[in-house]
């Protein structure tokens, strides 16, 4: 959930065996993280996800306030701003 109060869909993608809470790991391995663009939402870019996934990488993905299956109104953005205060909270 973001600061506005919106239900934000997201997507993380890990190799078998690459537990995100095992603080024990001996090699973090590198996290792609996608960021789409306006009108548009993480799904087009499974294809890719899962690729850069079987090469090793973590991968994760959140679709915008407005977007794809995160809540808000579809497409809007009320100032530049807004795209960032969400992407800060992390994923």
């Amino acid at each position: 959930m973001n600061k506005r109060g919106n239900e934000l869909f997201y997507k993380k993608i890990y190799t078998e065996g690459d537990d995100e809470d095992d603080e024990n790991q001996s090699q973090l391995k590198p996290v792609i993280i996608f960021y789409h663009g306006i009108q548009e939402h993480m799904a087009r870019y499974d294809h890719v996800m899962e690729r850069f996934a079987t090469l090793g990488f973590r991968v994760a993905a959140m679709d915008m306030v407005g977007h794809g299956l995160s809540e808000g109104r579809r497409a809007y953005i009320d100032r530049y701003g807004a795209r960032s205060e969400v992407t800060s909270g992390g994923l």
